[in-house]
């Protein structure tokens, strides 16, 4: 009778639903800075949005005036956007949206004047969207952009980032929030070299920005993990 052959279960296959999904919520730009310089895994897939205000959506009306009051005293260009997308032809990141949204005549005037000044852009993000070529856009941003960010004071507002499976679909996200912090999601199909990376690299940043010993992270995350045979 010939032997039976069975599929090896991945890490990531025997999760439970909580164990799935890991959150650090803390309210710290060093946190989502260090996460996204350190990421073990390089994404596929990203959009990844930054503002000198820290938010890349518009404030509401309430807000509007002292929003333009810090803009313009920070040589900030209230309103502005640019938006990057990274060309796997050209391994470079080409523009692909600027503007100055939805705001009165006059302000926009201003802008246009203060743009020929070299006003700062307030909102800029970055993605790639296709299934391809992904992380080779990614370390590039990370070795020739990230740290020109961190020194203009642009703080991260919100990224999302994916690794696909080998069928190209979207298996593990990982999400940075300004306020909320860092979420790592696994999915069903990750190798298990990546989910150790990715699990120790998690652990190693909830024991630094938490402050918990990494040792009962550790213990605490390996125990509910080894009984899923």
């Amino acid at each position: 009778m010939a032997k039976e052959t069975v599929k090896r279960r991945r890490e990531a296959e025997v999760l439970s639903e909580a164990e799935r999904r890991r959150t650090i919520e803390v309210d710290s730009q060093e946190l989502l800075f260090e996460a996204l310089k350190t990421l073990p895994v390089l994404p596929d897939i990203y959009h990844l949005y930054f503002g000198l205000e820290g938010k890349t959506f518009y404030p509401s009306e309430k807000e509007k005036k002292a929003y333009i009051n810090r803009c313009q005293q920070k040589g900030v260009i209230p309103f502005s956007g640019l938006e990057l997308t990274y060309n796997s032809f050209t391994r470079q990141f080409e523009s692909t949206a600027f503007g100055f949204g939805k705001i009165d005549p006059d302000l926009s005037i201003e802008n246009i004047g203060a743009l020929a000044r070299g006003g700062k852009i307030d909102r800029l993000g970055f993605r790639y969207h296709l299934r391809s070529d992904g992380r080779e856009g990614y370390q590039l941003f990370r070795n020739k952009v990230f740290s020109s960010l961190r020194e203009s004071e642009y703080k991260v507002d919100f990224c999302t980032l994916n690794i696909l499976n080998d069928h190209g679909s979207e298996d593990t996200t990982i999400s940075l929030r300004s306020e909320s912090g860092l979420g790592l999601s696994f999915g069903y199909d990750l190798e298990d070299k990546d989910f150790y990376k990715l699990k120790d690299w998690f652990n190693q940043l909830k024991a630094k920005h938490t402050h918990l010993p990494l040792l009962d992270l550790l213990e605490k995350s390996n125990s509910s993990e080894v009984d899923h045979s």
